[in-house]
Parts: structure tokens; C-alpha cells; sequence
């Protein structure tokens, strides 16, 4: 009777594994359209991702060339794809946002692809992809999972699983450039990582059997020159478009300076820790250099510092622009770390102001119990990661010289799918260590874990020696830890993409497709707000938005003549308030509105204690015209006097469209 359990058991197993075999792409499509519906239109964040892509995308669609007329943080293909959809659709916040979750979903099947590819297991692959599809990440940022994800997949088939024939083997390396050029074109810090990983599959490729060398040479050979054909290519169509449209030395010049920007980074974290190290003996501040992003397109050290080589403007910039706000979290959950009446006069720099990282040591003495495993999942894949790399360096080793091929394919596994996913890590870790950026780190690391997992006791389970068997085991502990850790701390976090309710759900209208449910008692002051703004200004005048919240000037359709729309008392130099007010003066922006939430989680940092100049410039030429609380946030609005009806400040609601206008 036993074995005859046994039997169905495993019949039942095999039936299981077929049906999902067949037809787990279609069940991860479904669940994520089930899914997401739940919460498609719940939430607009005024200060997020969303509201800086459609800005940039309506701005190129209205001719301004990237990069020299309009700061973009990212590559051309972060925002084409938003102005062929704004073309067809108009402007459309829904629209936008659908297109998001499309690739959100087609993250997940990616990242099913990766695991069913190197397992062969549809059942884990399925698991992944269920993950995925849960937490896709920071919302208008799935590019950086894609990024992860695509790159992790393609060089994988390339370089490590065999295609069958050498034609097959080819045809795959070359898929995968083409793929690499997309990244690139997406965004280059994290490609740039990944290709360090291309680079190094090219030249591991050819050992192993040496009966096989030669022909495995060729292959690598021919099929990495297909690829950076197509890559040289495409990026040759991209320059002469760039040339064309007039920003091709902009264009061409940002890949060498992220090299520089990377290098820089690097260089900091360095002199960081030794800093850290010489003061905790000396009794020192420890502070890091503090910088400022100047206008020329350089970037100086504030006067004491010391003076070193940097990036270009735009680029000091990139890595806290577009992100900075996204990161609701951060900014909405923490209490301010100044108390108010601190010194005005301090600032803080940008690793200072947005490194909130906690100490490994302390990552239990949090309040709360899932902050305390947000600390764990945030220094996770750096003990992961030394435990996995490590174990397929010598594995990889040990089947070189063996000729132990089966071995050797597994090592590249992870060696290949943990350097791709790697390549996000600096984001969350050294640069914002928060629940959105680490929840995109997670979308290649996720399939990384299970890939790395499997084929480490796959080979342990061939090895002879016990020892190998229980060391693995432990190390698969360790990964299936990492999920309900992960899911604990994540979820539901609005900011991580995943599903969030809303306590009497209330429709907000506005232009440009808006059309979102909010939290009942934020929806009166959001209307407040559109309305101070669309009754003050008439289409085409500029609203300028200080420090960053460019959802504002989306749902009002009001433009903003600010290169970069992102500002902050860290990245303001001491020059800001005297030529933003020359920029005021010149361009006569119809309404100022003012968000004087704690953007750096300081006290300081609030617009009106760090630009108290301007704010004095502010309220001494423009006329209130209303201040409302939406969340942390204290938004006041300023008219223009000539904009501001007399005797009155009382307007009616504006009307707003029931469908977006076409452009």
C-alpha cells in the first residue's frame, strides 16, 4: 500500500510538472492581469517616477532635444517608448501606467524563462515568476529590472547553456549583443557592470575540454564579433539620429564620462571607509566630501573640501534625479533626524542625506519587526553572493582542469545570473538602500537565488564526498530563508510596486488622463491643488514646482522651464537661489507651488528653511493662493498678482475633461 501511495504521489508529481510545463506562461499572465487589476489606479505620487517620465516625454515630443534642452538622467529608450505612446493615446497618466505593468508582467515571464531554462523545472520556475509578479518593483522604474532580467537570460543562453550547434551558439551571442544594446540604450551605469560579465563569458567560453578548444574559440569568436556588430550598429542609428536632432556629442559623450562616473563612485566608497576608519581612531567627523552640481557642466567641492576631478553636471545628477522622490518610503516613513530650529546653515551632502542604511550590527534593534527584516534582506545577497560566487570559482576551476563540463556549466550559471542582478545592487546599497530600489534589485536576484541554488546541489548531489551534500544543503537553507524574509518586509508596500488597498477609495480627476483613486481624506486637498493651479495659469504658462514634484505639472498640463526638475538643499550650490530667481524673473512663471515636506528626512531640508532667500523673493512678488496638507506634505501655492482676481482668492472648481484631449 506504501509504495502504491508513493506511486500516485509521484504520478500526480509528474502531471503537475507537465501541465505547468505547458501552460505556466499563460497562468503567470493570467495572475498578473488578476492581480494588478486590484490596484491599477490606486495612488498618483506627486513626488514619484511617473510624473518625471511623462514630463520628459511630452517635453520631447514638443521638439526639446535630450540632454542639452532637457535633463534626462537616463538613456533615449527610458522615454521613447512614452512619446510613441503619448502619439497614439495623448498624454495619459493610465496609459502610462499600463505600460508599466505590461512590463512588469513581462519581467516575471523573463525571470520564468531564466530558471525554467537552467532547471528545467517548471514548478520552481512558476514560484519565481508568482514572486516576481507579487513585487515587480518601484513603479515607473521597471526598466531596471528588465535590465537584470533580459541580460541574465540572453547571456546565459549564449555563453553557458548549450544551444546544440555551433550555428545555434552563434545565432544566440548575437541575440545577445542585440539585447545588450537595449540595456545600454535604457540606461548605461548598470549595462556597463553587465558588461564586464559579456566580456568575461567571451573568454571563459573556450575552456574546458581541450579536444574542443579550438572549435569553442571560433564560436565565441565569431559569435561575440556578431554581437558587438549589432550592438556598434544599432548605437551608430542611435549617434545619427542624435546628430540629426542636434544632441549627438551630448549623446555619444555620456557613455565614456558613466565610466568616470562609476570610477568616481567607486573612489569615494574608498576614501569613505578609510575616512570612517582614520576618524573612529582620531575622533573626527567623518563625514564624506560634500558637493555641489554647478551650472558648466562640472561639479566642485564646497569650499573646504577638497578638490578632485568630476563627472559632468548631468551626470552627478542622474543618480539622484529621477529616483530621489520615487523612493516614497524613505522620505514619507522617517521621521525627520533634525529637530526643528537646527542649524540652517548645515547641509547635508547627497551620501549624507540619502544613505540611510543601518548598521549590520544594529539591524535587530529595530522598533519595528519588519523593519528589522528589511535590514536583513538589505545586507542579504552581500553574504549570498560571497557564499555562491565563491563556491562556483572553484568549481569552475576544479572542472576546468578536470574537463568535468557538466560542472563548468553550472559554475558560469552562477557566476552569470548573480553578476547580471548584481550590477543593481550599488543602487539600493550604496546609493538609496530603501524598499523600491531594493525591491528591483530583487527581480533579477530573485531567479539568480533559485538558478545558483539548484545547480549547486545538483553538483553536490554527483559529488562523491558527504561533506559536499551537507554544505550545500545548508547553503540551499539559506536560500529559501531569503522569501519569506523578503515577503515580510515588502509586503504590501505601495513604493515596491505591490498591491496596497485604500480606506474609502475616492476618485481624483485631473488633465492628462488622471484618473485615480486616493485615500478619501487626501482627495479634497488634491483638488484644492489642481484647482489653485489650473485657475491661476492658462494652458502653455509655466508652473514652476520647487524642490521636486513633477506629477504636479503633469495633471495640470503646465510646463516647467527648469533643465533639471529635480533640486534639493544637498544638490543646490550656494549659487541656486540667486539665478532661480533670475530664471523667475525672466520667464515669469505664471504660479510657484512650494512642497516643503522633509525631502532628506531632515528638518533642514525643507524648501523653505534651505531657500529662505527665495522664499522671501517668492512671497514678495507672487500672491498665496492656497496651502494644503496632503500626507507629510505642505504644499503652498503662489499666483502671479496679475493672475490673482480681485478682492478674491475664492475660485470655482476647475472643469476637467472626462477624456485627455489629443495633443
Amino acid at each position: 500500500m506504501d509504495n502504491l501511495n508513493v506511486g500516485n504521489f509521484k504520478a500526480h508529481a509528474v502531471n503537475a510538472e507537465s501541465f505547468l510545463a505547458r501552460w505556466g506562461p499563460a497562468l503567470l499572465v493570467a495572475f498578473a492581469l488578476i492581480y494588478y487589476a486590484q490596484y491599477f489606479r490606486y495612488g498618483l505620487n506627486l513626488g514619484g517616477e511617473g510624473g518625471t517620465n511623462a514630463v520628459l516625454a511630452m517635453r520631447l515630443m514638443d521638439g526639446q532635444r535630450p540632454i542639452v534642452d532637457t535633463f534626462l538622467g537616463y538613456n533615449l529608450m527610458w522615454f521613447y517608448p512614452l512619446v510613441a505612446i503619448f502619439k497614439f493615446t495623448g498624454p495619459d497618466y493610465l496609459a502610462m501606467r499600463l505600460f508599466f505593468f505590461v512590463l512588469s508582467g513581462a519581467n516575471a515571464l523573463l525571470g520564468y524563462a531564466i530558471v525554467r531554462s537552467v532547471t528545467r523545472q517548471a514548478w520552481l520556475a512558476v514560484f519565481i515568476g508568482v514572486l516576481l509578479v507579487l513585487v515587480p518593483g518601484m513603479m515607473f522604474r521597471n526598466y531596471m529590472g528588465l535590465i537584470g532580467v533580459l541580460s541574465s537570460l540572453l547571456l546565459l543562453k549564449a555563453y553557458v547553456l548549450p544551444a546544440g550547434s555551433p550555428r545555434s551558439q552563434i545565432l544566440w551571442m548575437a541575440v545577445a549583443g542585440a539585447g545588450m544594446t537595449l540595456c545600454f540604450l535604457l540606461r548605461i551605469e548598470p549595462s556597463l557592470l553587465i558588461s564586464v560579465v559579456w566580456l568575461g563569458l567571451a573568454l571563459l567560453y573556450p575552456l574546458g575540454s581541450r579536444i574542443e578548444f579550438g572549435a569553442r574559440l571560433r564560436t565565441t569568436a565569431l559569435g561575440t564579433a556578431a554581437g558587438l556588430s549589432i550592438f556598434l550598429a544599432i548605437h551608430a542609428g542611435a549617434a545619427w539620429h542624435a546628430y540629426n536632432r542636434g544632441f549627438g556629442p551630448e549623446f555619444v559623450g555620456q557613455y565614456s564620462s558613466f565610466v568616470g562616473l562609476l570610477r568616481y563612485e567607486l573612489q569615494r566608497e574608498v576614501e569613505r571607509v578609510l575616512k570612517a576608519t582614520d576618524c573612529a581612531s582620531s575622533g573626527a567627523d567623518a563625514s564624506p566630501t560634500k558637493l555641489d552640481t554647478l551650472p558648466g557642466n562640472k561639479c566642485i567641492a564646497r569650499p573646504g573640501a577638497q578638490t578632485e576631478p568630476q563627472p559632468s553636471r548631468a551626470l552627478c545628477q542622474a543618480s539622484i534625479t529621477q529616483a530621489e522622490a520615487s523612493a516614497k518610503e524613505s522620505s514619507v516613513d522617517a521621521p525627520p533626524a533634525v529637530p526643528a530650529g537646527g542649524n540652517e546653515g548645515a547641509r547635508s551632502s547627497p551620501r549624507e542625506a540619502r544613505l540611510g542604511r543601518p548598521e549590520l550590527l544594529k539591524v535587530w534593534q529595530a522598533e519595528r519587526p519588519r523593519e528589522r527584516y528589511f535590514g536583513v534582506c538589505l545586507y542579504y545577497p552581500i553574504f549570498w553572493s560571497v557564499a555562491f560566487v565563491g563556491t562556483a570559482a572553484i568549481m569552475f576551476a576544479a572542472s576546468v582542469l578536470s574537463g568535468n563540463i557538466p560542472n563548468k556549466i553550472r559554475a558560469l550559471v552562477v557566476l552569470t545570473a548573480t553578476g547580471c542582478s548584481l550590477s543593481l545592487f550599488p543602487q539600493y546599497f550604496f546609493f538609496r538602500p530603501d524598499a523600491p530600489h531594493l525591491s528591483e534589485f530583487m527581480v533579477p536576484f530573485l531567479p539568480a537565488v533559485a538558478c545558483s541554488t539548484w545547480v549547486v546541489c545538483q553538483a553536490a548531489h554527483e559529488a562523491k564526498a558527504r561533506i559536499w551534500r551537507v554544505f550545500a544543503y545548508f547553503l540551499a537553507a539559506g536560500s529559501a530563508a531569503l522569501i519569506p524574509i523578503y515577503l515580510k518586509a515588502i509586503m504590501p508596500r505601495e513604493s515596491a510596486g505591490t498591491v496596497f488597498s485604500l480606506d474609502r477609495p475616492t476618485e481624483f480627476r485631473a488633465l492628462n488622463g488622471v484618473r485615480v483613486l486616493l485615500p478619501a481624506n487626501e482627495v479634497p486637498a488634491m483638488e484644492g491643488l489642481r484647482d489653485a493651479i489650473l485657475n491661476h495659469s492658462e494652458p502653455g504658462e509655466f508652473v514652476l514646482v520647487y524642490p521636486y514634484a513633477p506629477t504636479i505639472n503633469f495633471m495640470t498640463d503646465r510646463p516647467s522651464y527648469e533643465y533639471n526638475l529635480y533640486i534639493d538643499d544637498s544638490a543646490a550650490d550656494s549659487r541656486f537661489q540667486i539665478e532661480a530667481q533670475e530664471r523667475i524673473e525672466k520667464n515669469k512663471p505664471a504660479v510657484i507651488v512650494v512642497d516643503n515636506r522633509p525631502i532628506n528626512q531632515t528638518e533642514t531640508s525643507r524648501f523653505k528653511n534651505w531657500a529662505a532667500q527665495l522664499m522671501t523673493y517668492i512671497r514678495s512678488n507672487y500672491v498665496p493662493a492656497g496651502s494644503f496638507q496632503i500626507g507629510r506634505r505642505e504644499i503652498d501655492v503662489y499666483a502671479r498678482p496679475d493672475k490673482v482676481r480681485a478682492n478674491t482668492l475664492v475660485e470655482e472648481p476647475a472643469q476637467i475633461p472626462a477624456k485627455p484631449a489629443a495633443p
